[in-house]
């Protein structure tokens, strides 16, 4: 029955003759389509159109200490064209930060966000990045945040900037100042919750 099946926008070339699908795909970023499930069931499928997925997922941590810090290891380097997304509850009283962090401890991207700091005003976003024991510039501005107890961070990268978003809005567009190949490691705190975290081409 699943002769000649193939799922919408599958790429070419990606047959499978009786292999299980998760050996496909090779890496956690890349997972098969769910609706394929159905073709993978007894012995009597012989070739079938595979799509792998560039997506993905961390798993969700519902309570978290917004004083710890949290690390997220990834089998596979961040690229140009990819897209992070964090849906998170943050604390208002802690900086709510993400790190991408290269094996040398340089900081790639730095997001702070800032709810409650008196010292420079309410609200703002920082971003910097450090090489060695020297940061660089801080670029901040004012965001109007929706919620701290649900929001929704995005992170896409360009061949030559970082585009932050918070709740869907564009608050900051950043220069690549470390080349990015080589991180796979992504920090955060001062997070109370983290219910998502994707990271695709496309979103997951």
């Amino acid at each position: 029955a699943c002769d000649d099946y193939r799922l919408a926008n599958s790429r070419e070339g990606v047959d499978v003759i009786d292999t299980d699908p998760a050996e496909m795909c090779n890496s956690s970023y890349l997972t098969k389509s769910d609706n394929s499930s159905s073709c993978f069931r007894g012995a009597s499928w012989k070739t079938v159109k595979l799509k792998c997925l560039p997506c993905y997922s961390l798993a969700a941590r519902p309570s978290m200490d917004p004083a710890a810090s949290y690390t997220g290891d990834l089998d596979f380097d961040l690229d140009v064209g990819m897209t992070l997304k964090l849906n998170v509850s943050g604390s208002e009283t802690i900086f709510n930060h993400v790190w991408l962090i290269l094996p040398n401890q340089d900081v790639v991207y730095l997001l702070s966000l800032r709810w409650d700091y008196p010292n420079i005003g309410l609200y703002t976003i920082i971003f910097n990045t450090r090489q060695g024991n020297a940061w660089g510039a801080e670029f901040r501005t004012d965001f109007t945040p929706n919620s701290s107890d649900n929001y929704v961070i995005g992170i896409s990268i360009t061949e030559t900037s970082f585009l932050t978003y918070v709740d869907g809005t564009l608050w900051m567009t950043n220069p690549i100042r470390i080349p990015l190949s080589g991180v796979r490691r992504i920090d955060f705190d001062g997070f109370t919750a983290v219910n998502e975290f994707n990271i695709g081409k496309g979103m997951c």
